[in-house]
């Protein structure tokens, strides 16, 4: 499966792209180990960190972990601190990583989760519910998930 983010220099981050949107449960070894990010050890007035960052439909997100942080365990990602929709970002980056929001061990404080419902009609017309998001990446991994079969069905997504 190709990747759905591509990976960028450091030196071509946009400006502003500094919020913590979630922090993830997975180290930037496992991200490494998991998805191919290369890390970079970076300096700045907070000290130390590993750094990466990555794009995806014309967006720019960044992980980060402060090596000096009482607990350095846990990934940033960081999306631009001027958003307007801290929500759709932290679940495009999300959705980027290929990574649910089970993975996260807490989101920014305007992070408001939001309903989506999946549903299939099957050959014979009959519509079922998949189940219920509460993020778009959540939902963009299960869909990943069911259209990989051959036998293909028809599924939409209702915002709610």
């Amino acid at each position: 499966m190709e990747k759905p983010f591509t990976q960028l220099k450091l030196s071509e981050a946009q400006r502003g792209l500094a919020m913590e949107g979630a922090y993830l449960r997975w180290t930037p070894e496992e991200l490494t180990q998991r998805l191919g990010i290369t890390f970079q050890i970076e300096q700045d007035d907070l000290g130390p960190m590993d750094a990466a960052l990555i794009a995806s439909d014309g967006k720019q997100f960044g992980l980060m972990r402060l090596l000096q942080a009482p607990n350095p365990r846990y990934t940033a990602l960081l999306i631009n601190e001027k958003t307007l929709d801290v929500t759709g970002d932290v679940c495009d980056g999300l959705e980027a990583l290929g990574i649910d929001s089970s993975e996260v061990i807490a989101f920014h404080l305007d992070y408001r989760p939001e309903r989506h419902v999946l549903w299939r009609q099957d050959d014979h017309g009959r519509q079922f519910v998949v189940g219920e998001y509460t993020c778009r990446s959540d939902v963009a991994n299960v869909l990943r998930r069911l259209t990989a079969y051959q036998h293909k069905q028809m599924y939409w997504v209702e915002k709610k």
